[in-house]
């Protein structure tokens, strides 16, 4: 009986070493980017391509940013190994001035801890001119 639990145990470990090494894995080009300057009530919208540099499907399950100025936009589908995505963010400088600092954060079934990619910049006070 202890052998048979021993065999268990050493092939459940196998298994999630193996799960591990197959795991999708998630690579952004530029994960912090500043829009630079911005006035008041204008917004701008920002790209961040990312790769699936891991060995299975990525799946983003959530895209969650710290403040409502700042809204983010996915891929739903899966993303093969080696293929590219992105996430699209959009901020809107209502009733914010001065430097800006936000933090959007990834879950995903890649492995590791949740991703995050940062977002600055300064708005400026009025309109365009």
């Amino acid at each position: 009986m202890k052998l048979l639990t021993f065999v268990f145990l050493l092939l459940g470990g196998a298994l999630m070493a193996q799960t591990a090494a197959d795991s999708a894995d998630l690579e952004f080009k530029k994960p912090m980017q500043d829009f630079g300057d911005l006035y008041q009530q204008d917004s701008v919208r920002l790209e961040y391509v990312f790769a699936n540099t891991g060995k299975a499907g990525l799946i983003l399950s959530g895209v969650y940013s710290t403040c409502g100025c700042t809204i983010p936009s996915w891929p739903k589908d899966t993303i093969l190994p080696g293929q590219e995505a992105s996430i699209w963010v959009t901020f809107r400088s209502e009733e914010k001035i001065g430097r800006q600092n936000k933090a959007i954060t990834i879950y995903s079934n890649a492995k590791g801890k949740a991703r995050r990619i940062l977002l600055t910049g300064n708005v400026l006070p009025g309109k365009k001119k």
